[in-house]
């Protein structure tokens, strides 16, 4: 696996669609065409963005027959936005209690 640059990594998570993905990935393994039909986006901008996300690594491709199934890598992805997850929480909460 080839090494990922911290701007790589906050561009991933600094698109929307990029992210979308990653939420719809977190419920279950999915093909393009799923995630197509859950985001309402073309085909094109999905497949582009889901090529991004696994050259960094923040999903796996595996190939069942004729289809792709994306998935969210549990180990470090899965876990880095739960955290980044609980950040946004808890600054939510600190700006209600001004």
């Amino acid at each position: 696996m080839r090494r990922v640059s911290y701007d790589e990594l906050f561009r991933a998570f600094s698109n929307e669609i990029r992210r979308d993905i990653l939420r719809t990935l977190e419920e279950h393994d999915k093909c393009v065409m799923e995630i197509v039909k859950e985001l309402r986006e073309d085909q094109t901008t999905i497949s582009h963005n889901l090529q991004y996300l696994n050259r960094c690594g923040f999903i796996f491709v595996e190939k069942q027959g004729k289809k792709r199934i994306y998935k969210i890598n549990e180990r470090t992805v899965k876990p880095l936005m739960k955290i980044m997850e609980q950040h946004i929480q808890r600054m939510k909460d600190l700006e209600n209690e001004i």
